[in-house]
C-alpha cells in the first residue's frame, strides 16, 4: 500500500512541475490568472476521474493563456489570413470592397399586406465594421408614418418614424441608411431604397450636392437644355431633358422618361410613367388626378412633382388648378391635357410647355368644307378646336378648346370655292375662346359659302 502511494504521490509532484515549467517558459503568454482543481484528495490512491480532472486544468492553463495573450509578444510573421475572424478578415474585407460605408448585399425592408414585414439578410459596413445578417429580420412598422431603417456598427437596426411628408431625420449614431419604409393604415405599400450599394463609382458620379442632387455624370449624359422657361414671362425655372406629355389611351396619358430641375431639386426617370384617372399621392411617388374625379370638356395642367425626399425620382399629378396641384409642394408644370364630353382624353389636345414656347407653334387650325350642310362632319383635319358654327352663307365660327390669353393673336384664313375658283376672308372678329369669319367669292363683296376653308392661329393660348 505505502509503493502504491508513494507511485500517485511522484506522479502528483511530476505533473505539478510539467505546469509549472510550461508557466515559467511562457509566462509572457499567460497574464490572465488561472486556477486549478485538486488534483488529489487526501488518501485518494485510485481516483476514478483522475484523467477528466488533469484534461480540465490543462485546459483551464491553455485558455487562460490563449485568451489573456498580449499582441505585443505575437512574432511578426507568424498569423496567417486563416488566424484572424470573417468581421476582420483583410481577405473578406478585400473581396467585398469595402472602401466605404457601403451595403454590400441584402438589407432591404419587404412590402407587406400587413404593417409587419421583413428586412432581407445581407452584409453592411456601417463606419468600417463588417455587419452580417445571416437571415432575415421581422419588423412591425407604425401606421401611417415614414420610417426610416439604418444599420449601425453593433450590427443593429435602427428606426426613426416620422409623419408623412415630414423633413428627413438624421441617420443614427454609428451607422449608415438603408431605406425609407412608407406605411398607411393597414399595409407596408412602398420602400424607397436608400442605400449606397458601391465604393467603386466614378469621380463624376461623387460629384453631387446631396443624395437626390445631380451628378456631373448625369448631366453630361442628359444634359441637353429644353426650353428651361417658363411660359408667363420666360421666367428660367432651370434645367429639363424630355418629360414630354404624350396621349396613350382615352383614359391614360404618359409622361415620357426624361430628367428636370423641379423647385432646385434634381429629378430624373429612365422609363415613362403612365398617368390613368385615378389619384395622386406626392408622398409616395403615385401619379394621377390631384383632387376629385376626372371631369368631362375640362383643360388639365400636368406637373412632374418632387414631394418624396431623399428620392430621385419625381411623380406626375395633373390639375384644373394653373399653378401648384392641391396636395403638392414642389411642382414643375411641364404640359396640359384636355378631356371630352365623355371625361376621355383626346389626343389632339396635348401641350408639353417646357419642349418650345407657344409662340413658336400653331395654337390652333381647321380644315373643313364651308358648303357642306353639317359643317362639323365635313371637318378633314383640327387642333385646338371644340366645335365649329354655321351662322348662315359664308359666317363661320370656330370655337377653341383652350383659350387665347388675348384677343391679339395672328390669324390666317385661305378658301377655295372649288373648280378653281378662288375665295376671301372678308372681315374676321377674334375672341380669346371664338374666332368669327365671313368668306365671298373671289373677287366679290357678298358673303359665299366656300367648299374649302383653311384656318390657321398663333399665339399664347391659356393653358
Amino acid at each position: 500500500m505505502s509503493t502504491i502511494k508513494h507511485k500517485f504521490t511522484r506522479i502528483s509532484l511530476f505533473i505539478t512541475i510539467l505546469i509549472m515549467s510550461l508557466i515559467v517558459k511562457n509566462y509572457h503568454l499567460f497574464a490572465a490568472v488561472t486556477s486549478y482543481d485538486n488534483t488529489f484528495v487526501a488518501n485518494d490512491q485510485y481516483s476514478s476521474d483522475f484523467h477528466t480532472r488533469l484534461n480540465a486544468n490543462f485546459s483551464k492553463s491553455l485558455t487562460g493563456g490563449i485568451n489573456s495573450i498580449s499582441s505585443a509578444n505575437i512574432v511578426d510573421g507568424t498569423l496567417a489570413s486563416g488566424d484572424f475572424s470573417t468581421a476582420v478578415s483583410p481577405i473578406t474585407r478585400t473581396a467585398e470592397g469595402a472602401a466605404c460605408e457601403y451595403v454590400y448585399t441584402g438589407l432591404i425592408p419587404a412590402t407587406s399586406a400587413s404593417l409587419t414585414s421583413n428586412i432581407s439578410a445581407g452584409t453592411a459596413y456601417p463606419k468600417g465594421y463588417r455587419c452580417e445578417k445571416t437571415s432575415a429580420t421581422s419588423k412591425t412598422y407604425t401606421a401611417s408614418r415614414w420610417t426610416y431603417v439604418d444599420i449601425d456598427q453593433n450590427c443593429d437596426f435602427q428606426y426613426s418614424a416620422v409623419t408623412i411628408g415630414a423633413a428627413t431625420p438624421s441617420v443614427a449614431s454609428n451607422a449608415i441608411r438603408i431605406a425609407r419604409v412608407s406605411t398607411d393604415a393597414t399595409t407596408i405599400n412602398t420602400v424607397s431604397d436608400l442605400r449606397t450599394t458601391s465604393c467603386a463609382d466614378g469621380p463624376f458620379s461623387n460629384i453631387k450636392d446631396d443624395s437626390t442632387g445631380a451628378t456631373l455624370d448625369d448631366l453630361l449624359k442628359y444634359g441637353r437644355q429644353n426650353r428651361p422657361y417658363s411660359l408667363a414671362g420666360n421666367n428660367p425655372v432651370g434645367y429639363v431633358s424630355g418629360l414630354t406629355v404624350s396621349w396613350d389611351t382615352h383614359t391614360t396619358f404618359k409622361v415620357l422618361s426624361g430628367a428636370a430641375y423641379i423647385g432646385g431639386e434634381y429629378r430624373r426617370v429612365s422609363t415613362d410613367i403612365t398617368v390613368t384617372t385615378g389619384n395622386d399621392n406626392p408622398a409616395d411617388g403615385t401619379s394621377g388626378l390631384d383632387t376629385s374625379s376626372i371631369a368631362a370638356n375640362t383643360n388639365y395642367h400636368v406637373y412632374a412633382v418632387a414631394d418624396q425626399a431623399d428620392v430621385a425620382t419625381y411623380s406626375i399629378s395633373y390639375s384644373t388648378t394653373n399653378g401648384t396641384p392641391t396636395g403638392v409642394t414642389t411642382a414643375r408644370k411641364i404640359g396640359s391635357i384636355r378631356t371630352d364630353a365623355n371625361s376621355l382624353f383626346t389626343s389632339t389636345d396635348i401641350v408639353s410647355t417646357h419642349a418650345i414656347r407657344q409662340e413658336e407653334l400653331i395654337s390652333g387650325m381647321v380644315r373643313f368644307d364651308g358648303s357642306a350642310s353639317a359643317i362639323n362632319n365635313s371637318i378633314t383635319g383640327r387642333y385646338n378646336v371644340s366645335l365649329l358654327t354655321d351662322n348662315g352663307t359664308g359666317d363661320y365660327t370656330v370655337g377653341w378648346n383652350n383659350d387665347f390669353q388675348t384677343t391679339n393673336y395672328a390669324v390666317s384664313i385661305e378658301c377655295d370655292q372649288g373648280g378653281g375658283s378662288g375665295g376671301n376672308a372678308r372681315t374676321f372678329t377674334s375672341g380669346v375662346g371664338t374666332l368669327q369669319f365671313i368668306t365671298t367669292a373671289n373677287n366679290a363683296d357678298s358673303a359665299a359659302d366656300c367648299a374649302n376653308i383653311h384656318v390657321l392661329a398663333v399665339g399664347n393660348r391659356t393653358e
